[in-house]
């Protein structure tokens, strides 16, 4: 790897600062399950500053990589580092100055910019289902949350862009479908964000292509700006996925603050059951004992808050990732098979509920798993 000055002194900052105090391996995933010191943000920190001073062979260069791309980027290690260092950020930099950085690189182009690829992929990796949507909801009996469905439009929700993710527009079309019934059905008045396949840019992020990703990025800031919202006031961004929202709210705004100062982001389904008034619900139907899975990326309570109050019959997994982030679910199937099995093990349930499109594909190889939004059509059936 022939780095300039600039960017090896970039590179080598984490390696170099880390105090080794190891807080980071109580949090992380891939240590837990294996207890290997090269899947701890600690172990793959040392290895980056041994790639980077080069005293490695090309072959050893390739094992380095692959023990670093097995970060599944949950953002645990950030949390508890003391020295508020981003080990999995380094890993990322690292990672794409490598030959199989650039491969990975090539192959996040084509992720973001073909609906064909990026459908083509996860179809071929997972088998899917297409279920029809039930138009013949009871659903006046669910009530909004100031039992008014037109202040939904009014001032206090401001512009409502809705943006489906990759996921929605490809594999996930039908739950897509369902949110924008049920939001209409709310009274809510919202818009697509496009109608065309459109993609945060998250694949480039994690690849390391950050000029790639920037690009990405203004052309999604285009797309809110020609959406016709009045970015003057306050914009609600609904954000179909926990990923895609902390990508474009930790990425995407800020590093278009002028412009998307005034724009909210929230998680779908964290967004449709705030409109819904859980305390008028009763589930006549007993529709089973099921886990509940929060992805890495989504850390809010109120999918939690909301069953709870339903007094549904479930338990929340405490192994928080399930296996699906960053190449994982691609290309190191044994740790991510182990990180999925660690996920619901010892578990009774008859299915999972997720709010994630990545943690059901990748869950639904060990058992039945239906989107959070599903669970809210069958609730809304019930009535």
């Amino acid at each position: 790897m022939e780095l300039s000055v600039k960017e090896k002194n970039d590179l080598i900052f984490d390696p170099l600062v880390c105090v080794r105090c190891g807080y980071c391996k109580s949090t992380c995933p891939t240590y837990l399950a294996t207890r290997d010191e090269r899947f701890s943000p600690r172990g793959r920190l040392i290895l980056s500053q041994k790639l980077l001073e080069e005293t490695s062979n090309f072959i050893e260069q390739i094992a380095i990589y692959n023990d670093l791309d097995t970060c599944s980027k949950c953002l645990e290690c950030e949390r508890v580092c003391p020295l508020n260092l981003r080990p999995w950020f380094n890993f990322i930099k690292v990672k794409n100055r490598t030959f199989m950085g650039k491969i990975e690189t090539y192959l996040a182009k084509l992720l973001v910019n073909s609906k064909l690829f990026f459908g083509f992929i996860f179809s071929a990796m997972w088998r899917w289902k297409h279920r029809k949507i039930e138009e013949n909801l009871y659903w006046d009996a669910i009530s909004v949350s100031d039992r008014n469905a037109e202040s939904n439009t009014g001032s206090d929700l401001h512009d409502i862009l809705f943006f489906p993710t990759c996921f929605g527009y490809t594999v996930f079309a039908e739950e897509r479908k369902k949110f924008q019934y049920l939001f209409r059905r709310l009274g809510v008045n919202f818009k697509v964000l496009s109608e065309k396949f459109l993609c945060c840019g998250a694949p480039l992020l994690l690849s390391g292509d950050f000029e790639s990703f920037r690009e990405n990025s203004r052309k999604f800031v285009l797309k809110i700006k020609k959406s016709g919202a009045n970015l003057t006031d306050k914009v609600n961004l609904i954000v179909m996925g926990g990923t895609c929202s902390w990508i474009i709210r930790d990425f995407i705004v800020p590093d278009n603050f002028e412009e998307l100062k005034n724009v909210e982001v929230h998680e779908a389904v964290d967004f449709l059951i705030s409109l819904i008034d859980s305390d008028v619900l009763v589930v006549k139907k007993n529709i089973g004992k099921f886990l509940l899975h929060k992805p890495c990326h989504n850390h809010s309570q109120s999918l939690e808050k909301f069953l709870s109050k339903l007094r549904l019959d479930y338990e929340v997994t405490d192994f928080y990732c399930c296996g699906f982030g960053g190449s994982l679910f691609f290309k190191h199937k044994k740790m991510s098979d182990l990180l999925g099995v660690n996920t619901i093990l010892r578990k009774n349930f008859d299915f999972i509920v997720s709010s994630s499109p990545g943690c059901i594909i990748q869950l639904s190889k060990f058992a039945n798993v239906r989107h959070a939004v599903d669970l809210i059509f069958t609730i809304a059936q019930d009535l």
